[in-house]
């Protein structure tokens, strides 16, 4: 298992830390670094990594402008850990999605409670959502569908269609068995 990892922080001191300390997790590959927001942007739509670490006060543009910029750009597992020395900004990044917030400069257990989580986040065999979607669709008959408890495989054949509730503002994928799962917010 390989975990894509892009580091965006404006400090090269911070990143050299962040990556010396993540060498100590399995799987975890960063494959780029970024002093820049818009070179960070870049690396996240080419490169499709797995998890960020986004610094939040960047001098070109705020982590939280850039996380705006490419939503529904990404693949939709992709985890983001806030990574700033304000508090301040907690907040902000939890409303905008983020897996997780390090405060700087962070202690190595809070490191080690954020990556519990990724792992956990990516389920028992340590596969990423990637490979095992790959290997659940392989016959492709099914679809993933983003809902509001996560990711959801719906079989083609149990899918009648698909229907915008005005009410709730957010779409549903109606199944034979009159069963409706909502889809998550901006998908």
């Amino acid at each position: 298992m390989t975990i894509k990892t892009i580091i965006i922080e404006d400090l090269p001191d911070s990143i050299e830390r962040l990556q010396n300390d993540l060498r100590d997790y399995r799987g975890i590959d960063v494959v780029f670094t970024a002093t820049s927001a818009a070179e960070g942007e870049r690396a996240i739509l080419e490169m499709q990594p797995d998890l960020v670490f986004l610094d939040i006060n960047l001098p070109d543009r705020s982590g939280i402008e850039i996380l705006k910029d490419i939503c529904g750009k990404t693949r939709p597992w992709m985890k983001i850990v806030f990574y700033s020395a304000f508090e301040q900004y907690m907040i902000d990044a939890i409303r905008h999605s983020a897996f997780d917030f390090i405060l700087k400069p962070y202690k190595k257990e809070e490191l080690d409670t954020v990556m519990k989580r990724y792992f956990a986040s990516v389920g028992e065999s340590g596969e990423s959502l990637e490979t095992s979607l790959e290997n659940m669709m392989s016959g492709h008959n099914h679809f993933a569908v983003l809902t509001a408890r996560g990711l959801c495989l719906v079989g083609c054949e149990d899918a009648v269609f698909f229907r915008f509730s005005s009410e709730e503002h957010k779409w549903k994928v109606m199944m034979k068995s009159g069963a409706e799962n909502m889809m998550k917010s901006k998908t």
